[in-house]
This record gives C-alpha cells, structure tokens and sequence, in this order.
C-alpha cells in the first residue's frame, strides 16, 4: 500500500573492487529475478521452471541451510555456487509470491545464511513472519533489513509496526522503534512532501504517446525495461505494476501516526498530546485523530475530557465495534460512582458502623439499668 523509495538503487555489496565471487553472487541474485519473472504464467501466477542450474550442489527442500557449500567450496567454484543461489532464489521467490509463508521463510531463511550482505532476504523474511504473526521475529528482520544497502523506507514502517504488535517491548524495542522514526523523519526533510490535501493524483498514461522509434531505439527501450524490472524484483516490487496505479503514501502523516501508537504503547501522555497535535496541524480527518485523543484522556485520568471525545465519537458515526471497545474501556477507567463495584465498600462501613453503633448502645443501656437499681 505503500510507495517506496526507489529513487536510488546502491549496490548489493559495498562500493569497492569485488572479489570474483562476490561479483558471481551478484549476478546471481540478478538473474535470480529475472528468471522467476520470466516463470509467470498467463493468469500472473508465478510457478518454478523444471530443473534446476547448479549441478555440483543441489538444494535440499527438506532442509534447504542444510545443502549450502562451504566458504571454501564456493571459493574454489564461485560460478556454480551462482547457479546453486539462483536454484535456491527461485524457490524463496515462488513460495513468497504464492504466499506460502512456511515454505517461503526457510529457503530466505537459508539464502539470508548464505548470502547476509544481501537486503531482500531479510526484507522477505520481514513480511512472511509477520503474515504468520511473529511480530517479535519479524521486527528482528526487518531490524537487519534497515543495515544493508537498498534499505527503504517501508523497511523502516514495517519495523515500527511490528514491533508495536509485539507482546515482546522492551526498552530495546522502544529504541529501535524511537530511531526509525527518527530515520523517516530526517527522510522527510531530505524528501519533503507537499501537505495531504495537495498530493496528485498519478497522472494516467497518455494512449497516444507511443511514436516512430528507431530499431536501435527499441532495442535500447527493451534493455531498459529488462534492467527495471530486476531492479524492481531486487526492490521487492512487483515489476508489472503500472506507475499510475501505485499509491502515494503522505510520510510526514504517516511518521505522526506511528509516533502516537507508540505513545499510546508506552503510556506517554506528553508524547501522545504532541502528536496529536501535529496531526490536526496536517489536516488529518478528525475519526483518526480522535482514538489518539481519548486515550491521551485515559492516560492523563482526564474523565471529563474523554467524555467528551467518546460523545463526539458517537456523533461522527465511528464503527459500532470500535465504539463498543471504547465504552468497554472508559468504564473501566472511569466507573461510575453509583456502580455496585464502588457501592460494596460503602454498604461494608455502613453495616460495621450500625452493629458497633447496637453494641455500644446496649452496653450503655446496661450500666444505667445497673445504675438505677
């Protein structure tokens, strides 16, 4: 849902002179992905070739880290261990496409061990374990992810997302949440964006655009194309999708709305009422901003103003499920001082203050009869 920052596009490995093998893995990853790409079917689905590249090393499916060769292997025959990630590749790929999250985290959980410079395994494994709901371990790839050249800013998100769903949050893990905000935010003022009400739409494609083009024009159109697409398989995008059809995510908006689930997380009402705050100042629709507001209220112990935002809730028509939970929760907070929970201990003093108060009355009535006689 989000659109990434595919501006630039570094290098797999460092900017350095690379060693024979390094350029072998590589190339590998690339064609890797063009491969898989060429693997679509008519209906877009992605299957896998018949028979494998590698003929010295081949993948075990049972086990896939299992079959990975040695660092001394691999040195001795860099272009065959291409061959054996490009088998080992198109596995992780199909598997992701198909969303087969079991199968799709062992071969990137492998092609990760074999090949740790490289992003997109940790990218992948990211998003498959948070499909399964393994907040904690998604985060922790993610977390990888956001080290390694090619890191983008979706990178950044999913990270802070699920470590926000994670039972596991630590103050390791409010850190590393703390700094990728940090990071958007620094991204924002480096790529500012106009405020959400003035966002374009994409401009639809133009019919009458295609034109007269040189042989040689069109070969270089078609080795273009060939080029973006692997950029965008490395990227993680689907090479297929139409400009126009990607949608524009507004960071800055994005950044705040984070930032008070976040506040919300750790019970910072401080933290919450700024955000809050930023968020009304970039025109955010009154429905989103509001659930940050009431629970800013909980926080602060603020009866009177949660109130208030639970009636305005109410009035802006927000789902009934959502209004339910919130009612749930402001109860809780805030019981009623009629509520039988709150009565108990009043009836509790009364009933002990009437049997010493009997008590202390016949004892008295006693000593004077005894006085009298």
């Amino acid at each position: 849902m989000y659109q990434r920052d595919l501006k630039e596009f570094p290098r797999i490995f460092p900017k350095k002179r690379l060693t024979s093998l390094a350029f072998f893995l590589s190339v590998a990853l690339a064609f890797t992905c063009g491969s898989v790409a060429e693997a679509q079917t008519a209906e877009g689905e992605l299957v896998e070739k018949e028979g494998d590249l590698a003929t010295k090393w081949k993948v075990n499916d049972a086990d896939p880290k299992s079959s990975i060769p040695s660092m001394a292997d691999r040195n001795r025959d860099p272009l065959e261990f291409a061959y054996f990630l490009q088998d080992l590749a198109a596995r992780a790929e199909g598997s992701f496409r198909r969303s087969d999250w079991h199968n799709a985290i062992r071969y990137y959980e492998a092609l990760g061990h074999a090949v740790p410079e490289s992003w997109v395994s940790f990218n992948r494994l990211c998003t498959a374990y948070g499909k399964q709901g393994r907040f904690a371990i998604a985060a922790g790839n993610c977390g990888k992810a956001i080290t390694l050249p090619m890191a983008k800013v979706i990178d950044h998100i999913r990270l802070i997302e699920y470590s926000l769903k994670s039972e596991r949050f630590g103050p390791a893990e409010v850190k590393g949440v703390e700094e990728s905000l940090a990071h958007l935010k620094k991204h924002v003022v480096d790529h500012p964006q106009p405020p959400l009400a003035q966002v374009p739409a994409a401009a639809p494609a133009d019919p009458k655009a295609p034109e007269r083009r040189t042989k040689e024009e069109i070969i270089e159109a078609v080795k273009s194309r060939q080029e973006k697409r692997v950029l965008a398989q490395l990227a993680g995008e689907d090479p297929d999708k139409k400009e126009a059809s990607v949608p524009v995510m507004h960071l800055p908006t994005e950044i705040e709305l984070l930032t008070c689930r976040l506040a919300v997380k750790i019970q910072d009402a401080t933290r919450l009422g700024a955000c809050v705050e930023e968020l009304r100042r970039l025109n955010v629709h009154d429905g989103e901003v509001m659930a940050f507001s009431w629970a800013r209220a909980l926080i602060a112990k603020d009866e009177k103003s949660a109130s208030e935002v639970l009636e305005k809730a109410r009035g802006l028509g927000v789902p009934q499920p959502t209004l339910a939970a919130m009612t749930a929760q402001h109860k809780q907070h805030f019981p009623s001082t009629f509520t039988p929970k709150r009565l108990l201990p009043i009836l509790a003093l009364v009933l002990a203050g009437g049997v010493v108060g009997t008590a202390f009355f016949r004892m008295r009535r006693k000593k004077l009869g005894g006085a009298h006689s």
